[in-house]
């Protein structure tokens, strides 16, 4: 029996290094084949904008409507529930009504008829319809007279004074693929709309799930991976989904925000006129399940045998979802600023250079406020099997073997980049048993003689380094470029994600 778990794959992230070998190494071409978009909460859904709603349950679109907003709302005709526009359970709560018609303001309540209706309804998806329209027209008008450049073609810039009665003709979709770009738009800048906003980038949309850490907000948060590619490659006209999926990628030329930030949108078209208030990969995984076939074989796939299937996914899943613990936040988005994935580099312009200065003072002061991690005395352990691998030259590149002379400075360097972030400036190197170690460092020590044992038990000894400073630089500096003395060591560790660069006086 195939359920959700058969389509999404939940993985709870243990460090920022897990997250990254998941990322990287989990199929040769998975960052080809999946967008990505992060939440900043596991409380928060895969739900556009303007079917979210505020904690007293009202849609949080409201907020962009003004009080003038009213419509009026008839009881269809007959002719609309045989066309199928609305449901029998619908027509018949109509009917019920006294009245044929009355006013709505913009949470949907009842009100006196005003005269000043807008236009009129005939269900609650169209009044939806309204109050998207309403907002985007706004959007539209307010930007395009302060002189900003949008792309509409000229049968929206005809509705640009707020014109809501603007009707879809006869059974034509909402959202409209006239309005993709210009709802594109609004939604980078915050405005409600249908739309989902994704990046190509894995690591801009881990830098929108970490940055509210900046504002206290230490829930845990998640990163969404969705195989596009299968989707685009697999979806057939012939399959019974209510809804069509469509990817859209905006004019990168006109957004320089949305072109850094690598960024995509998809819309979820209702062909019922229905509101569907269910996240994005419920939709489309209950689709999927409810296309399940089985053959003659009792294999099960998804779609109508002999026209157009595809089998149920097994070494790729439909969506991968990365729940990141509240408490790694801090050091997530620090490594992203060091790799450059700040605010200066995603919204290119003064405002982001600003954006970028205040909220780089907000991370050390949260970091600061933490404790510092960064003790004046650090052990660098290593495994018997390590300390193998180093006498043999295998899993390590040694520059220079050994090191009996006092280190000048430990570099931090990315070995996928070969990119330097940092340094350590180093007093003494100690290389010795581990009991030799503790009677050398008890003293400065953050942890207890049993904790201390427990926790290096199966080290037979190790290398314990003073250390007077941290530097971690404002931008990273290639290996090449970094003016090295003549005796210095590499070593990359086994998961080759801590590495240093020994430099020698």
């Amino acid at each position: 029996m195939v359920e959700y778990e058969d389509f999404v794959e939940t993985i709870n992230i243990k460090s920022y290094e897990h997250l990254i070998d998941m990322l990287q190494g989990n199929s040769p071409n998975f960052r080809e084949k999946y967008i990505f978009r992060g939440l900043g909460s596991v409380k928060h859904k895969l739900k556009p904008s303007a079917l979210r709603k505020d904690k007293n349950g009202e849609y949080i679109i409201n907020d962009y409507i003004d009080s003038r907003f009213c419509l009026m709302w008839f009881k269809p005709p007959i002719d609309y529930l045989k066309d199928g526009i609305i449901t029998m359970e619908e027509y018949d709560s109509y009917k019920s009504e006294e009245s044929i018609s009355y006013s709505l303001d913009k949470y949907g309540n009842r009100i006196s008829n005003s005269g000043e209706e807008l236009c009129a309804v005939y269900s609650d998806k169209e009044f939806q319809f309204k109050r998207e329209l309403y907002v985007l027209l706004k959007f539209l008008n307010w930007a395009d007279r302060t002189g900003l450049k949008i792309s509409a073609n000229n049968k929206i810039r005809e509705l640009i004074h707020e014109n809501i009665k603007y009707k879809l003709d006869g059974h034509e979709e909402w959202p409209h693929k006239d309005f993709f770009e210009i709802i594109s738009l609004a939604q980078h800048y915050g405005v409600p709309t249908e739309a989902l906003d994704w990046s190509y980038d894995y690591k801009v949309s881990l830098y929108f799930a970490t940055r509210n850490i900046l504002d206290d907000n230490e829930d845990d948060c998640i990163l969404w991976a969705f195989n596009h590619d299968f989707m685009e490659k697999n979806i057939f006209p012939n399959l019974t989904f209510p809804y069509k999926l469509h990817f859209y990628r905006p004019e990168y030329y006109t957004n320089p925000n949305l072109r850094a930030q690598k960024g995509l949108f998809t819309f979820m078209v209702n062909e019922n006129y229905e509101i569907d208030e269910r996240p994005f990969d419920e939709i489309l995984v209950d689709d999927m399940i409810n296309n399940i076939r089985i053959n003659d074989n009792g294999d099960e796939f998804v779609g109508i045998y002999g026209l157009g299937h595809f089998r149920v996914p097994e070494t790729e899943k439909l969506f991968y979802k990365f729940i990141i613990p509240g408490k790694l936040k801090h050091e997530i988005l620090n490594e992203l600023y060091v790799e450059g994935y700040s605010e200066d580099y995603l919204f290119p312009g003064y405002m982001g250079v600003v954006l970028g200065i205040e909220n780089k003072v907000k991370l050390d002061d949260y970091v600061n406020s933490l404790g510092n991690p960064i003790e004046s005395n650090i052990l660098m352990k290593f495994s018997k099997n390590e300390i193998k691998a180093i006498s043999k030259n295998k899993k390590y590149l040694f520059r220079k073997k050994g090191f009996k002379r006092e280190i000048d400075k430990i570099f931090i360097y990315s070995n996928d980049f070969q990119y330097v972030i940092g340094y350590f400036d180093v007093g003494k190197v100690i290389k010795n048993s581990i009991e030799f170690l503790w009677d050398s460092f008890k003293e400065n020590s953050t942890l207890s003689e049993t904790e201390f044992y427990n926790y290096f038990k199966n080290y037979e000894y190790g290398f314990a380094i003073k250390i007077n400073n941290l530097v971690l630089f404002n931008y990273p500096i290639k290996i090449s470029n970094l003016k090295l003395k003549s005796k210095y060591t590499f070593i990359s560790r086994f998961d080759k994600k801590l590495n240093f660069l020994l430099n020698f006086e």
